[in-house]
């Protein structure tokens, strides 16, 4: 862990909003059938791009963001505030629109998610935003030595940016998510190379279409046709597979009580990415993968980020 302190790393993503809206259930509704909800209390936690930020600068000490805010409720105090001090953002303001906020409401009583709500508008970029885009990418990719691209599949990456940081990535790192809003239409197959590729089973069989097929073998397809160094791929509650060129390796699950899944594939993401880059092997890598992603999810949403001293802790209990 030490090693990766002095690696500059580049994010882009999008910025999103986690509120969780607690509340308690009521006697049903005599109207409708509808399930009522007395409202408690809101939290509001920093996601998206801005969560992995957060667990990078934990781990790195220069941390470039680049993401995208909405004009009309821009949370722009709310997110500086919730940023790493190291971590140094850029922000492409997209008018017209609000900064994306997905809502949960939650049953206080057991922390159980009753309903989601998206804010956002997936509009891809304009092309004067997308030039927008593009220079601040300029701007900042020739200082990084890793670009990690946390692409939620909500119109700030196009095809044009995919081209640009194909070409001008030192080391492209990528996750392509597959959420409610773009499933069957957002895979990671639009970025046409990565040197580092980071996907969710469910994403991996979406983005060849092969329900039931062998998941070592959809990785290696996967990681063949984006001639990627390296694949990893979270199977929930099975832990995860990563393989690189020469060996694959499967490692557990150490998630013990699970309070939030919320973040824990971005926590995943953001410590093996950097070590992907810095050549640490692979089962010390996959080993440190999961204890971040178990750690991410001991608390709700993105509450906080994991950091070393949290990591060492966790590790050296399970290694005991």
């Amino acid at each position: 862990l030490d090693s990766l302190r002095g690696l500059r790393v580049l994010i882009l993503g999008e910025a999103i909003i986690d509120q969780y809206d607690f509340g308690e259930r009521m006697d049903g509704s005599p109207k409708g059938g509808v399930l009522p909800m007395r409202h408690l209390s809101t939290e509001l936690f920093a996601g998206g791009s801005l969560a992995c930020a957060n667990h990078v600068a934990n781990f790195c000490s220069n941390v470039r963001l680049v993401a995208n805010l909405g004009f009309t409720s821009s949370y722009e105090g709310f997110i500086r505030e919730h940023l790493s001090a190291n971590v140094q953002p850029s922000f492409l303001v997209r008018d017209g629109m609000p900064t994306i906020v997905k809502r949960r409401e939650v049953d206080r009583t057991y922390l159980t998610k009753v309903t989601e709500t998206y804010f956002m508008d997936d509009t891809p970029l304009s092309l004067g935003e997308e030039s927008a885009l593009l220079q601040l990418l300029s701007e900042n990719i020739d200082e990084t030595d890793l670009v990690l691209v946390v692409d939620y599949g909500h119109g700030l990456i196009t095809p044009r940016i995919v081209n640009f940081l194909e070409q001008e990535a030192p080391f492209l790192a990528v996750n392509a998510q597959t959420n409610s809003a773009n499933k069957g239409y957002h895979v990671i197959h639009r970025y046409p190379h990565a040197d580092f590729v980071c996907v969710d089973h469910q994403e991996a069989r979406l983005t060849l279409r092969d329900k039931h097929g062998d998941i070592n073998e959809i990785a290696a397809r996967i990681q063949n046709d984006l001639k990627a160094g390296t694949v990893a791929v979270t199977l929930g509650h099975k832990g995860s597979l990563m393989r690189n060129t020469d060996t694959a390796v499967v490692t557990p699950v150490f998630s013990k009580k699970v309070v939030d899944t919320i973040g824990a594939g971005d926590a995943f993401l953001s410590l093996t990415a950097p070590c992907v880059f810095n050549g640490v092997p692979l089962e010390v890598t996959a080993l440190l993968g999961n204890a971040t992603g178990a750690l991410a999810t001991t608390y709700l949403g993105n509450k906080k980020s994991v950091n070393a001293t949290m990591l060492c802790n966790f590790v050296t209990s399970l290694l005991g």
